[in-house]
């Protein structure tokens, strides 16, 4: 819709399904926000969710097999099917700073803006403690989670007395063992990719840095490949 404006405060805007084939995107629209769905091949798409500020659908997230969307409000974590319906509700959160659905039917997410990560069931349930935010380690969120490969969860964190993501810590974390591994300081939002490369915005850049997602380390020097974005 021409009107539209595309949602970038909060997490991603547009995201890709598994497969490739569909896009969800959240756009400002008048008074309401909204999500919607297209294939990328065809030009017009499907309003999944709408809402006023208070119940503003934000961060979408596919699941494994494509055919749900998770998203989050202000004050719940909830899923919609692909194809449209009433969505349903899966827990509370506050101001929720990412989410990740992984192919055992776990979400991960980070239920409020200074929390640790968390788990739920994909159909919904109790919310269940992955990480502890140190706060005697100069930490004090656990941000924008990332379900990778082998059971890892690639995520932010962002140190005290500064809530500038260009001065954060990209770790990961075991979901098997709660393992946590330094993978890079001085960047926000970091993201595995297959060509086998963690990316990650700093100073409105995007950077890539080659890494070896069975080792789950970083192999070279980070290069920028993205200016002018926007993040958060």
């Amino acid at each position: 819709v021409a009107d539209d404006t595309l949602y970038v405060n909060l997490g991603a805007g547009v995201v890709l399904s598994p497969d490739g084939t569909k896009m969800v995107h959240v756009a400002d629209r008048e008074q309401l926000r909204t999500m919607s769905v297209r294939s990328l091949e065809q030009l017009e798409g499907t309003l999944l969710v709408s809402g006023p500020t208070a119940e503003a659908p934000y961060n979408p997230f596919f699941s494994p097999d494509g055919n749900w969307i998770g998203f989050v409000t202000p004050s719940e974590l909830k899923k919609v099917p692909v194809t449209g319906g009433t969505p349903i509700r899966l827990s509370k959160v506050n101001r929720s700073r990412g989410a990740s659905w992984g192919p055992d039917d776990l979400i991960v997410i980070a239920p409020e803006r200074a929390s640790g990560l968390f788990t739920v069931p994909g159909a919904g349930g109790e919310l269940r403690p992955l990480t502890t935010v140190d706060t005697e380690n100069n930490e004090s969120a656990h941000r924008w989670p990332q379900v990778v490969p082998g059971g890892w969860v690639i995520f932010t964190t962002l140190l005290q007395g500064s809530d500038v993501a260009d001065e954060a810590v990209i770790e990961s974390v075991s979901l098997a063992s709660g393992e946590r591994k330094v993978l890079h300081r001085g960047g926000s939002y970091g993201r595995w990719v297959p060509s086998g490369h963690l990316v990650y915005v700093r100073e409105n850049t995007i950077f890539a840095r080659p890494f070896d997602i069975g080792k789950m380390e970083t192999t070279g020097s980070p290069a920028p490949i993205v200016q002018g974005v926007t993040s958060s």
